[in-house]
Order: C-alpha cells, then structure tokens, then sequence
C-alpha cells in the first residue's frame, strides 16, 4: 500500500496528543515531560517507517498532520496555534530521525543482501 507509513504517521501523531492527559496530566504534550512528547515523537517516526522503509519521510509527515489534525479536532487551538505550528514542524526532526534510521539499517541490510547474492 503505496501511503500507509503515512496513514500510521497520522494515527500515532494523533494518539501522542490523545493519550497525552492521560500519561503527562496535561492536555498538551509538550508542556509534560518532554521525555514522553520527544520519546513518542521519535518512537512514532520509527514505527511509521516500518511498513515501507523507502517511503520514511511520509510516516514523518503523517506524525506531523495527525498532530493537528488532533488539535483542530478535539482542542480549542488557541490564539497561538501558528507559533505552535512552526514549532512542532521543527520538533519533526525527533521523528525524521528515528524513521531515517529505519531507513538507513533496511538500506544497509539490502546491501548485505546484495552483495551476499553476487
């Protein structure tokens, strides 16, 4: 399925901000430990790339629209959801890392195989 690292982006952004009342006490993440919201971050850019590691960088763009796609759903946005843009979209590099290194031990193991194949 050529989009489900970025159905699962979305699904596990969205779930970082639903769940996050529940394991912070607050209703936004970031301003809990910044261990569960840039652990999570990380942890949904790394499964987000799973599915098909090639395509990393749309698990990482479905954690960013699930996110707000959470936020404009279920909260009230407030006056300062543009600064809250910018700086989530710069938070992303957490996830961008842990779906690159996804990519980079499948990118590693083909070669392996490729090699071992000749």
């Amino acid at each position: 399925m050529k989009f489900l690292n970025l159905i699962i982006g979305i699904i596990l952004g969205a779930l970082i901000w639903a769940l996050s009342l529940r394991f912070t006490g607050l209703q936004e993440p970031w301003d809990g430990a910044f261990l569960y919201y840039f652990g999570c971050l990380f942890l949904a850019g790394l499964l987000s790339a799973l599915p098909s590691p090639r395509n990393w960088l749309m698990g990482t763009f479905g954690v960013f629209a699930g996110q707000w796609a959470y936020m404009f759903l279920f909260l009230d946005g407030g006056n300062l959801w543009h600064i809250g843009m910018v700086v989530s979209g710069l938070f992303m590099a957490i996830s961008a890392l842990g779906g690159a290194i996804v990519f980079a031990i499948w990118r590693i193991s083909k070669r392996k195989t490729k090699a071992e194949n000749q």
